[in-house]
């Protein structure tokens, strides 16, 4: 009975790192790239659900049911929590335009801009002394052509690999690089 539980920890584990591993994956099509998560990596969040009922099951015939009610409880949570996010986010890069779509999916931060209405575009890193040192922090800030300024932080996996694409195309297309 161990067992099932030691195998149950194990696969959630295997599923946090593969989440953790990063994995996206870059589309072309034509003038188009799209930034996106692998299709398997939401099914896996799913997964989370069923393995976390199986070992509060395993746990509460162990006689921990306190701990087993709350490891039934959070599976389910975080893979409603974090399984659409896998789905839902992406960054796409046209000739045209840009948009970036991150964050939870009850709340996502959207970004859509046309190229013809960024007039500077620039990336800045910034460090941030912390308790184990200096973490380095990177910003997308893009100016429309109405006086918005908006900015995008470049903290995560999709982000981070789409960013210099709008950058590059913004300038292809007579963006001003902002200093």
């Amino acid at each position: 009975m161990a067992t099932r539980v030691r195998w149950t920890a194990l696969c959630g584990a295997a599923c946090c790192c593969a989440a953790a591993a990063g994995c996206g994956q870059e589309t072309v099509a034509g003038d188009v790239t799209v930034y996106a998560y692998d299709w398997w990596l939401g099914t896996l969040l799913l997964l989370l659900a069923p393995m976390a009922l199986g070992a509060g099951v395993q746990l509460r015939r162990e006689s921990k049911p306190w701990f087993a009610l709350g490891v039934m409880a959070a599976g389910p949570l975080a893979a409603l929590a974090f399984a659409p996010g896998a789905f839902l986010n992406h960054v796409t890069v046209a000739p045209e335009y840009f948009e970036v779509r991150y964050g939870f999916w009850w709340a996502p931060e959207y970004h859509h801009a046309r190229f013809d209405e960024v007039t500077d575009v620039r990336i800045v890193t910034y460090a941030v002394q912390g308790g184990r040192g200096k973490s380095y922090y990177s910003d997308l800030h893009y100016t429309l052509k109405s006086g918005v300024h908006r900015t995008i932080p470049l903290n995560g996996d999709l982000r981070r690999e789409g960013g210099p694409d709008i950058l590059a195309m913004a300038r292809a297309r007579g963006a001003a690089a902002a200093p």
